[in-house]
């Protein structure tokens, strides 16, 4: 009788094994954004800093989407070299740096992912809006964690099982940062110190939305090919 007991309660969790591993699968994430991060410049040391973070969301490949009401980022981006012209800010860090994205649930981080710039991280002003610069660069993924966890600290993420980094630890992807300077900043070049205001901080899992600067020269001789063929 008892060896019959213990068949049968092996069978049955088996069984519910089976059906929730049908039921559940591993996603991964595409875009992780942040806002209300500060970025600050100090002029001296060439280097720019990345702290605080008011809120945020993430989205999975399959289309599913969470949100946080508290959100950390770090980064430090050294080496900046000045290369305004016209009145048109812009600077190249060419020490690279380093970042941090963390999303809080209610028992802690709840997903976490860091890294570091491939080559240089760059800073633009956008030329429509003098107080705003564009940063960007190509970045490697150092790590990747996401807790699911007992109580469900992303339960949003409903029957998936896991959740992964698109491309794993070691992958390239794409930094974005929109930095909004104090209205009237009016920012030409960098020599001088600055402070944002709300900077928002996008990580893309496809590294190409950030293009090199030779594929923004091909794209630009593209532009010129398909001009001249108009006209012909």
């Amino acid at each position: 009788m008892k060896r019959l007991c213990i068949v049968l309660a092996a069978s049955v969790l088996i069984s519910t094994s089976a059906v929730f591993a049908g039921l559940e699968y591993v996603d991964s994430v595409g875009i992780m954004q942040v806002a209300g991060v500060n970025a600050s410049y100090d002029a001296a040391a060439g280097t720019t800093t990345w702290s605080g973070g008011a809120s945020g969301w993430l989205v999975t490949n399959s289309g599913k989407y969470a949100s946080f009401g508290t959100t950390t980022v770090t980064g430090i981006f050294e080496g900046a070299v000045d290369y305004s012209s016209g009145d048109l800010a812009s600077a190249v860090y060419t020490a690279g740096g380093t970042w941090t994205l963390d999303f809080n649930g209610t028992l802690g981080v709840a997903a976490h992912v860091k890294g570091h710039t491939l080559n240089t991280w760059s800073e633009t002003e956008t030329g429509v809006d003098t107080d705003h610069l564009d940063g960007r660069a190509v970045v490697v993924i150092d790590e990747a964690t996401f807790d699911m966890g007992f109580f469900g600290l992303l339960s949003a993420f409903t029957g998936v099982s896991a959740l992964e980094w698109d491309g794993g630890v070691g992958s390239q992807a794409g930094l974005i940062a929109d930095i909004a300077l104090p209205d009237g900043t009016g920012i030409t070049d960098f020599g001088s110190n600055y402070n944002s205001t709300n900077t928002i901080v996008t990580l893309y899992a496809d590294e190409r939305v950030v293009p090199e600067p030779a594929t923004l020269c091909l794209l630009g001789l593209g532009g010129l090919g398909l001009i001249r063929r108009r006209r012909a």
